[in-house]
């Protein structure tokens, strides 16, 4: 997994974005309590922004 923040701030505001499992690796991570053979997969690759006022 990679994920990475970027952000720029001044005085009265600040900017992030911010991005978790950039490599977009699906990977399971638990067995599932559905059924045999059925796994919980990490969380897909996701991005956000973040603005402070």
């Amino acid at each position: 997994m990679f994920d990475a923040m970027l952000g720029y701030c001044i005085p009265h505001w600040g900017l992030r974005l911010m991005g978790t499992n950039l490599i977009d690796a699906r990977d399971p991570v638990s067995k599932s309590e559905l059924g045999d053979g059925q796994y919980d997969r990490m969380p897909a690759r996701t991005l956000a922004v973040d603005v402070d006022l």
